[in-house]
């Protein structure tokens, strides 16, 4: 989306300075992730206190760069028995951090939907 790990890291420490409730949002399964840069990502994550988190496993949608290197064969997103786990394991890391989860999954709407815009 256009900033760093370290630009994430500035922004959280302000927020957090200011007293603003820091939220954080989670994409595993991105380009290149595994579960195991997925766990550090939120161990990382949690070193920055967030007091609410986000986790959406990655979807790809069509029409997008993520769709091009699917239907390319340069990206294997993880199937759904593998997000459930990973979800699981970065929710329990949370949980243990005292790391308020409000959401887990990308929820359907008028414009996303499987089937028709979610290919994988």
């Amino acid at each position: 989306r256009g900033h760093s790990a370290e630009d994430v890291e500035k922004a959280s420490n302000l927020i957090k300075e200011y007293g603003i409730t820091l939220g954080q949002q989670i994409m595993p399964g991105l380009p290149g992730d595994t579960f195991e840069k997925d766990i550090e990502t939120v161990k990382k994550s949690i070193e920055m206190e967030p007091d609410i988190c986000r986790i959406y496993p990655s979807l790809v949608i069509k029409d997008t760069p993520m769709a091009d290197m699917y239907e390319r064969g340069q990206y294997k997103p993880y199937s759904l028995e593998e997000a459930v786990e990973i979800s699981k394991e970065l929710y329990m890391l949370y949980n243990s951090a005292n790391v308020n989860i409000i959401r887990i999954g990308l929820q359907p709407t008028e414009t996303i939907t499987w089937g028709k815009d979610i290919i994988a």
